[in-house]
């Protein structure tokens, strides 16, 4: 091996660091969002590499710059403490044991040593996560190739005019019993101006499942989850939706028949769907979840500063800004031509709260998460007074939305307002019988379905059968609807759920 080989650990520490990093984003992100940042950062640690040459003049002493670089920069605390560790400890053992063996020319070799130590965390790196990706069941990959035909379900007689359909996800927005019961707020002027809009608002809707990507996955694929990939219950990656999430047969049925699909981003990445026929977006690069979990974990962070206008780091300001953008693009859409089937994610009024009820700028000096409700952040009283509080804010918003779609639309569109689950200060993810079900499952919706009667909606709905409920209304589908279930997350194994149908109505027992 020739001498310039071994000047290759910079690169190999930079991906045992991207590696090393992903780890504690696995859950939500994709490995594959870990390709752009690598082929980013390679493409400047070589530009910098031709820099050092010429500054110092010899190649192993700017590899070595690189590498001191890369372990300052792009590794977290962490993994520079365990991976430094590492290969100073490899690095002393190999040069003793050259200098034992009297190995002259390689005993101050510190570019192969370095290379070596690399290639064998990396290779550790590699096991542990195949290791960990044998939880995925081959039966789902099976399932995601045979995706790609078939999806679009057989209609009947079509409209002579097809009417837009708006799909508006209200994260985290609980039906208006629990709204009175557990935050003591009356919800009921809002259900009745959208009520005499002509929207029907179920009294007693519930959503399928207890979190947002597996509740909005199967809402838009029109089955529950064991029907599309069965036997999930090991694996724990959340990222796997991401194929249903993006090619789904409500979507491929309406595209099937001249449909636009048009998706308005959000910065959560599983429910974020660039592979739209339109996509919109508040800024000219948005962020992989995992790319923000490296800047903001590593001293990256602080160089960030010049592309923050382009593409920023997602914190309560920038949230703030995905949401408007949303709600604005939704009151421009009506002037594109149609039809089109519109996807918007807007995750309020689950936390984080950015927005006061007068929809000024809440000055939170939380940090930004998305958890919920937020543990040893907020008191009970705080985090109900900033739930409705942010429930308020979005009413106002929603309702200037409905009057644009209703107003400039050329043909009154169909429009699905939903939230994926309810609120959660009473549930307990890791335990579900200390959890008040009720809560979690009694999702607020209303449904605007023009020319058609209220009773199509059953008072009762779960979100899995609204676009069945459509296609057939509109599309002659003949498709039979669902019984209604409820599956409860069994801690972080979003496909190990437990059915707690006969518990959703249940009265919650709640803490005095």
């Amino acid at each position: 091996m020739s001498e310039k080989k071994y000047r290759l650990h910079p690169y190999v520490f930079m991906l045992v660091s991207l590696l090393g990093i992903y780890t504690g984003a696995r859950l939500i992100a994709s490995p594959v969002q870990v390709i752009r940042p690598l082929l980013f950062l390679w493409g400047m640690l070589f530009l910098l590499g031709l820099l050092a040459k010429r500054w110092i003049r010899d190649s192993d002493g700017a590899a070595a710059l690189l590498s001191i670089l890369v372990f300052g920069l792009c590794f977290s605390k962490t993994h520079f403490t365990r991976f430094g560790l590492l290969v100073s400890l490899f690095v002393l053992v190999g040069m003793i044991s050259l200098w034992l063996l009297k190995k002259k020319r390689y005993a101050y070799n510190m570019s192969g040593l370095l290379t070596l130590a690399g290639l064998l965390i990396l290779l550790s790196q590699t096991a542990a996560l195949l290791i960990g990706m044998s939880s995925i069941p081959r039966s789902y990959f099976s399932a995601m190739n045979s995706r790609s035909n078939g999806l679009a379900v057989p209609l009947g007689d079509l409209p002579a005019i097809k009417p837009d359909i708006y799909y508006i996800i209200l994260d985290g927005y609980p039906r208006a019993d629990i709204l009175r019961d557990i935050y003591q707020y009356d919800n009921s002027g809002f259900i009745q101006e959208v009520g005499e809009l002509g929207f029907v608002v179920p009294s007693n809707s519930h959503a399928n499942y207890s979190r947002t990507s597996i509740s909005v996955s199967t809402t838009l694929d029109m089955q529950y989850w064991e029907s599309i990939a069965p036997g999930m219950q090991d694996a724990v990656y959340w990222w796997l939706v991401e194929p249903v999430m993006d090619h789904n047969r409500i979507r491929a049925t309406l595209e099937s028949i001249g449909y636009q699909s048009v998706s308005i981003a959000t910065d959560w990445g599983i429910t974020n769907n660039p592979t739209a026929d339109i996509y919109l977006k508040p800024y000219p690069f948005i962020l992989s979840d995992y790319e923000n979990y490296l800047i903001g974990s590593t001293p990256l962070k602080f160089l960030y500063a010049p592309f923050e206008q382009v593409a920023p780091l997602i914190d309560n300001d920038v949230h703030r800004e995905f949401v408007m953008f949303n709600l604005d693009e939704l009151k421009k859409l009506p002037a594109l031509p149609g039809p089109k089937f519109v996807f918007s994610h807007i995750i309020v009024p689950h936390p984080p709260f950015v927005f006061a009820a007068d929809g000024s700028p809440l000055d939170s000096k939380r940090s930004f998460t998305f958890d919920s409700p937020g543990g040893s952040l907020f008191t009970d009283e705080e985090y109900k007074q900033a739930y409705v509080e942010q429930v308020e804010f979005i009413n106002q918003e929603i309702r200037l939305v409905i009057d644009e779609l209703l107003g400039k639309s050329a043909i009154p569109p169909i429009i699905i307002i939903q939230a994926d689950h309810g609120s959660a200060i009473h549930v307990d993810f890791y335990d579900s019988q200390g959890s008040c079900m009720k809560e979690r499952f009694s999702n607020f919706a209303a449904y605007y379905l023009p020319g058609r009667d209220a009773d199509v909606i059953p008072q009762d709905i779960s979100a899995v059968n609204i676009f069945r409920i459509v296609l057939n209304e509109y599309f002659d589908a003949r498709m039979v609807l669902l019984d209604d279930r409820q599956y409860f997350m069994n801690g972080f194994y979003l496909f190990d759920t437990l059915d707690v149908t006969d518990r959703v109505d249940d009265a919650c027992v709640l803490p005095k």
